[in-house]
């Protein structure tokens, strides 16, 4: 089952309240019974049997700002499977809605693998808070996270974590790199001879004085 729209976080704008929204996907399998779309209180079926697949194309109305839409499948002995997405509705305008990517890397270029950004803001008097991560490049993109001035903190074991406040513009894809610098605590073999060199000085300094 693929649910091809809406996205998964996706954002619904309409201008005067009851907004709509198409639901898209494809649907495999042999007896298929129905497909259904839930939204809030409301399920509808959805889509046609085309030969192939199923095919789920269907135009819902919006009745509330319930943030979640379930596709459900059924099957002639019937089995279920369901999929969530969970999708915002606004009337206009819209939320400040922001869209930055970039890289972390380490000081010397190298780049940061699984590394941890933490976005908040405080937006429709509450705060807001969205994780990313980055790739095996040091990439990462942050897409739909809300309120134009965000606090971004940076974070990974081994790594000094860096904190850093910056303004966006709406919806407009912004650029925002990040360095790492490596946290150098003492290995812990090191701290073993460290300690048993200075043990040594002690007991021999010891031994001389007798």
């Amino acid at each position: 089952m693929n649910m091809s729209w809406p996205e998964p976080d996706d954002v619904h704008y309409c201008d005067t309240p009851p907004g709509y929204m198409r639901v898209m996907g494809q649907v495999f399998g042999s007896d298929i019974q129905n497909v259904t779309v839930t939204h809030g209180n409301n399920t509808w079926e959805c889509g046609y049997d085309n030969g192939k697949y199923f095919l789920v194309n269907c135009n819902l109305e919006i009745k509330g700002l319930n943030d979640q839409v379930v596709l459900t499948v059924r099957d002639s002995r019937g089995a279920m499977t369901s999929v969530t997405r969970n999708v915002f509705f606004y009337t206009m305008p819209g939320p400040e809605s922001i869209w930055v990517d970039g890289y972390v890397l380490e000081t010397s270029g190298i780049p940061v693998k699984d590394a941890i950004l933490d976005f908040q803001s405080f937006y429709d008097n509450r705060n807001v808070s969205k994780s990313t991560h980055t790739d095996m490049n040091g990439w990462y993109s942050m897409k739909r996270t809300y309120g134009f001035h965000q606090n971004i903190t940076v974070h990974k074991e081994d790594y000094e974590t860096i904190s850093r406040s910056a303004t966006f513009k709406f919806w407009s894809p912004d650029r925002m790199n990040f360095t790492l610098a490596r946290s150098h605590p003492a290995p812990q073999g090191f701290l073993i001879v460290l300690v048993g060199v200075l043990g040594g000085i002690f007991w021999f300094s010891h031994r001389k004085k007798q």
